[in-house]
């Protein structure tokens, strides 16, 4: 039960938790009820909310929004409100127009039981968005950056002569959107909508089962100069999805296109689709951390512990580590109206630095994206954003094949 409730999705993205409001007498026990809602997630016994055990006049005295973790610090997708209890008479405990007032959100934190004050004032919430933009993009005439980006990823030059497309490698939890990603990318640089990896829409356990290398072609012809690499995603536990020796040998070169992955066995010296000697050409040159913006803070720790372990690895191999926070339309409400906003939003930027934090990658590697999910069409802005998370990952990319490539020749 306790795992249904963490993982609980809300069907509105404009809602960020459920707001639950306890009323009744006073001595009815709303502090004891969330004390003991709180400690049951964290596995002890906690006394974060006032109570009295005894009384006739209500020890609450403000509305207070409490908010709930489970033990591992992961946010639960609930709140409970608590108000001053119900007593005897019109001018004592918490007033019934308090109550309906407080049903329909109009009451702020903190409030003390005046109404007049209420009406008198007009409430000012803080406003979701920044002022100003805290990343630049070029949202003013979207079709010319847009192919003026599209220009930048086709007349790329690689840093090796021995390098014919930079690899890219996404990993991730199961259904963070690492084959929408591709696909999203294949259908700016198609001009239509296309379905180059297959996408599964449950999210438990990893749809791709196999190391697959995804080209992105220019049109009708031609190929771009770098392919996106998918792997089975990261599973909670040591049984289910890609296995962490099969994404270091990945990282290495050593697995060729079409390896079945084994979550329980990684790829052997003698398995066919092993690769005994790669190239530089064969390794990978930037390692995408693909992860959902609205589920940050609700990740499990297993995940992320997973993704660390690969990061060290990544970088004692010197590559270059990103990533990705997919879904940013659920992640904050203003963005789902206006994609355009996504750098003016405290919410998405908030779970950015969250992220960070947990992660260890610095937020200039951190980049906001949409994948193309339900639209039936192209949109420039959904473009430009993808497009300029695109740009710096391929940049990384190939720093790095010129770095490795001077070594090498050194």
């Amino acid at each position: 039960m306790k795992k249904n409730l963490r993982k609980l999705q809300l069907k509105n993205p404009a809602v960020e938790h459920l707001r639950i409001l306890v009323i009744g007498p006073v001595g009815a026990g709303k502090s004891s009820f969330i004390q003991s809602v709180k400690g049951i997630f964290l596995d002890k016994m906690i006394n974060t909310a006032c109570k009295v055990a005894t009384g006739y006049h209500s020890f609450t005295k403000t509305n207070t929004t409490n908010k709930f973790e489970d033990e591992r610090g992961r946010n639960l997708p609930f709140v409970i409100s608590d108000v001053m209890g119900l007593e005897n008479g019109r001018d004592s405990g918490v007033q019934p127009s308090d109550i309906i007032s407080a049903l329909k959100g109009h009451i702020p934190e903190g409030y003390t039981g005046e109404m007049a004050w209420l009406f008198k004032k007009k409430i000012t919430l803080p406003s979701p968005l920044m002022e100003k933009d805290w990343r630049e993009i070029k949202w003013g005439d979207k079709e010319k950056e847009l192919k003026a980006l599209k220009s930048k990823v086709q007349e790329l030059q690689l840093g090796s002569p021995d390098v014919q497309h930079l690899r890219i490698l996404m990993y991730g939890p199961p259904g963070a959107g690492k084959s929408s990603f591709v696909n999203t990318i294949d259908s700016i640089f198609q001009d239509r909508m296309t379905s180059a990896a297959t996408v599964d829409a449950a999210t438990d356990v990893s749809f791709t089962k196999m190391f697959q290398i995804h080209k992105i072609r220019k049109g009708k012809s031609g190929q771009l100069p770098f392919v996106i690499c998918d792997v089975m995603g990261l599973e909670s536990g040591d049984s289910g999805g890609v296995h962490p020796e099969d994404l270091m040998k990945t990282l290495k070169g050593h697995v060729k296109n079409g390896y079945k992955l084994n979550p329980r066995s990684p790829i052997s010296d003698s398995d066919p689709h092993y690769n005994s000697c790669p190239s530089l050409g064969d390794r990978i040159h930037c390692l995408v951390g693909i992860v959902p913006a609205d589920k940050v803070s609700l990740i499990d720790d297993d995940f992320f512990k997973k993704m660390r372990e690969i990061r060290i690895k990544a970088s004692e191999l010197k590559i270059p580590e990103v990533a990705v926070l997919t879904k940013i339309d659920m992640a904050c409400p203003e963005v789902h109206k206006d994609i355009t906003l996504v750098y003016r939003s405290k919410k998405i930027k908030e779970n950015m630095q969250i992220f960070s934090n947990k992660f260890g990658v610095p937020m200039t590697n951190i980049f906001p994206v949409k994948n193309y999910h339900e639209e039936g069409s192209l949109k420039l802005d959904l473009n430009v954003l993808m497009l300029s998370a695109l740009i710096n990952i391929l940049n990384f990319a190939n720093d790095h094949v010129g770095v490795m490539a001077d070594s090498e020749d050194n």
